[in-house]
């Protein structure tokens, strides 16, 4: 359409400029204008030629306004004509401007729903998953708990071992009557059964040093210490037929 507008503006000139000419031809081409017989009859030679140029200055004179008016035609014509191809390209501009905006909205207006509506669909997919989640971090946080407890538990365990341990084994060395330190022997082999394995043979040689002191156990602690000895590896076996056999050969306290 643009196009086409451009094409009748060219004519439109051309078709002016076209009819400036003609006017210009036909101005140029009139006849000149001559004095009746009468006046050449009754005028002198000078006078003859000054009334020829006169008319042939008013004759260009009418030319020249001929044309200057021709002109102010073609050029007012040619502004209206440039006016009008200026409106329609703003028009058509604006029309275009409007149609890519209204499409830009369009696909704005498209795009903004299917985002929202994936957005409510992994919200939607979310809550769906929240009580599995809460239920899964609970269980984490609650193992995390146990087993933070458990190692509290089994290092106070162990230091409360250790503390028992070191009392048990200074008031054993301590005693000066060798039953009672049998007695605190006893205690301790039982302590050190599961926990304290190493500590075992000490515990023994101990004991049979204060049974050779003359030392002596009541029949529940030779019961008590049978048990424990019972329960032991066999690579024990030599230091607990010894304590046995000088348990055998002592007297029940």
């Amino acid at each position: 359409m643009r196009h086409l507008l451009i094409k009748m503006g060219f004519f439109g000139l051309l078709a002016i400029s076209m009819t400036v000419h003609a006017q210009a031809v036909k101005a140029t081409t009139q006849p000149q204008s001559v004095p009746n017989a009468q006046s050449t009859s009754e005028t002198p030679p000078e006078s003859k030629e000054v009334a020829l140029l006169r008319s042939q200055l008013a004759d260009a004179k009418d030319f020249h306004a001929s044309i200057l008016d021709t002109v102010y035609w073609a050029l007012g014509g040619t502004f209206v004509l440039a006016g009008l191809l200026l409106g329609f390209g703003w028009l058509a501009n604006f029309k275009v401007y409007q149609r890519d905006k209204s499409a830009l909205k369009s696909e704005l207006e498209a795009g903004l729903v299917t985002k929202l509506g994936e957005m409510d669909s992994s919200i939607e997919s979310r809550l769906a998953d929240l009580p599995n989640l809460v239920a899964t971090a609970t269980k984490e946080a609650v193992a995390r708990s146990e087993n933070t407890i458990k190692s509290s538990l089994s290092k106070l365990s162990d230091k409360m071992f250790r503390i028992e341990l070191g009392h048990l084994k200074d008031n054993m060395e301590a005693n000066p009557r060798p039953s009672l330190a049998l007695t605190d022997a006893l205690k301790l082999f039982g302590l050190c059964a599961n926990k304290a394995p190493d500590e075992l043979p000490d515990i023994m040689h101990f004991m049979l040093k204060k049974i050779g002191e003359g030392g002596k156990l009541t029949a529940n602690e030779i019961t008590r210490l049978n048990e424990f000895l019972d329960a032991l590896p066999t690579h024990y076996r030599t230091l607990t037929d010894k304590l046995r056999s000088q348990l055998e050969a002592s007297d029940i306290f």
